[in-house]
């Protein structure tokens, strides 16, 4: 399967260190998220996104450019100060989903192939959501990581 940080890392051309050191975490916790052994958190994504025009949905999903297209108009994310705010609120609209398909916590959670607890933690903003769930809650009710992260 395609590594997306790694293969960002490669287009920049720059070392995993480097790139460590401009996300502001260790060479360690970078490898664990080059290596999808640990989850990018949105707080990652959206550094990765101002700092180097990183398209996240290409990131989380593989679809689109790897880069954002200043000349698309899509840098709306990238100046939107309402962003984190907007990425705390993903428990309301993981809510909404349960809700809308009549499924339990514990239902939810297997669907994702996480503990019941980590799906809790994931409403009440206490986990961040990993690629994985992202992609997950993508593709078993269809819709989008834009809406997921942003409510848009």
């Amino acid at each position: 399967m395609e590594k997306p940080l790694k293969n960002l890392r490669i287009a920049l051309n720059i070392s995993q260190q480097e790139m460590a050191e401009n996300l502001g975490c260790n060479i360690r916790t970078y490898r664990g998220y080059e290596y999808e052994t640990r989850g990018l958190s949105p707080e990652i994504l959206l550094l990765l996104n101002k700092k180097f025009n990183v398209n996240i949905n290409w990131l989380i999903t593989g679809t689109g450019n790897m880069f954002i297209n200043s000349k698309e108009n899509t840098l709306e994310k990238q100046n939107d100060t309402l962003v984190n705010k907007k990425i705390s609120t993903l428990g309301l609209r993981l809510s909404e989903i349960q809700e809308k398909n009549n499924y339990q916590n514990k239902d939810m959670a297997e669907l994702l192939g996480i503990y019941e607890y980590e799906y809790i933690g994931l409403k009440q903003g206490k986990k961040t959501p990993t690629l994985e769930i992202l992609n997950n809650l993508k593709k078993y009710f269809k819709i989008s990581v834009d809406w997921l992260l942003y409510g848009d």
